[in-house]
């Protein structure tokens, strides 16, 4: 299960990266998180804008694109980093703790790494989780 979860981890990670890159860097080439996201907001601002108001919500599949993307590689990083945390959550030190460890503590930990907020409460006690936590 640790290795498991690391590799899944791991892997949705570099997923993410591989994808801004091509959707960022590259002018021709198309990431397959942002490709899908970008589907599913035009087939949903066409559907609704045919049926309710016209065309003129076409003119915002792109800026809603956009925000779509940045959202779904938010959530890549954070669920990826979180199986990367989860089997080191015993490895952490509370300031007041939680109840039982889990995946709810590695959705926190990485949470509050990619938010920046910091870690007035967690202390991670290993060097390889602190690289991870830095990277």
């Amino acid at each position: 299960m640790t290795a498991l979860s690391i590799i899944a981890g791991a892997v949705l990670v570099a997923l993410v990266v591989v994808d801004v890159g091509l959707t960022i860097l590259h002018p021709s080439a198309r990431g397959p998180i942002s490709y899908r996201v970008n589907r599913a907001i035009w087939r949903g601002v066409r559907a609704i804008s045919l049926r309710l108001l016209g065309r003129r919500l076409l003119s915002a599949a792109g800026p809603l694109a956009m925000g779509g993307n940045v959202l779904a590689w938010l959530a890549g990083l954070w669920i990826g980093f979180a199986l990367i945390y989860l089997p080191f959550v015993d490895n952490l030190a509370y300031e007041g703790g939680f109840g039982s460890t889990g995946i709810a503590e590695a959705l926190y930990l990485s949470g509050v790494s990619l938010s920046t907020v910091g870690f007035g409460d967690v202390v991670a006690h290993t060097d390889a989780l602190r690289l991870v936590t830095v990277l």
